[in-house]
């Protein structure tokens, strides 16, 4: 489905740049095994991050793209779900305390953040360093 048809003003292009930086983000391992895409369900449904093969997770927010940040913040936790639901993937994970790490706005912009024991930033969302672990998924 053309997203640009569904959603409204430049949405559509700020969460297709989002998806970009995010799976940027991603270790080489699971670029090459997983392609990502912007999905709108058939009814309405969506905009979700999705695997090119169409299968997508629905159980989360719905993306939002209203500016730059929030399309950021949206599709890196819209990604993260993905993997998680659908591959059945923990990513990132904190090189330090091995605990999965979350977007979140900050200050600084769309951060990766570790919430263990002590928490704190790993890097922005866009520049995390590689390779960045991951726990659980499919061999």
């Amino acid at each position: 489905m053309d997203m640009g048809d569904a959603l409204p003003g430049d949405e559509a292009g700020r969460l297709e740049e989002a998806l970009a930086t995010v799976v940027g983000d991603l270790d080489p391992e699971l670029r090459s095994r997983y392609a990502f895409q912007v999905i709108l369900v058939p009814g309405g449904g969506g905009p979700y991050v999705g695997l090119s093969d169409g299968k997508y997770w629905s159980g989360g927010t719905a993306l939002w793209g209203g500016d730059e940040g929030s399309a950021l913040l949206s599709v890196a936790e819209g990604l993260q779900e993905c993997l998680m639901e659908v591959c059945r993937v923990v990513w990132p994970e904190c090189p330090r305390h091995r605990f999965g790490l979350h977007a979140r706005g900050s200050r600084e912009g769309v951060v990766w953040a570790c919430e263990g024991p002590r928490p704190h930033v790993v890097a922005p969302v866009g520049a995390l360093p590689q390779p960045s672990r991951r726990l659980g998924g499919r061999s």
